[in-house]
């Protein structure tokens, strides 16, 4: 039995988050385990003005976001590996930990 069943790989779309998705791919191959990829749209970095533009920014960061979810579910899928997509909002380590608990 291998050590690891289930795997959470995040992806950012990022040269290096590129790289480690290929990692993160060939050990999900290797372990044959379940694998669940994560983007986060993390607002912490938001300013607090609630004007026009930037509710508009905000939607077009949170599509980039989902954008880069499917994106990632692409490579997983081009590497030879299925994967359950998860997008959230919010802090990066708190969604990491909530998603990885369940």
């Amino acid at each position: 039995m291998a050590p690891f069943n289930r795997i959470l790989l995040c992806y950012d779309a990022t040269p290096e988050g590129r790289l480690a998705l290929r990692f993160g791919a060939a050990l999900a191959q290797q372990l044959q385990a379940e694998t669940h990829l994560l983007s986060i749209f993390d607002y912490t970095y938001w300013s607090s003005g609630f004007d026009v533009m930037s509710s508009m920014k905000f939607e077009v960061d949170e599509q980039a976001a989902r954008e880069t979810l499917r994106e990632g579910i692409d490579w997983l899928r081009a590497w030879g590996v299925t994967a359950t997509g998860h997008y959230s909002v919010g802090n990066a380590i708190d969604q990491i930990s909530l998603l990885a608990d369940h």
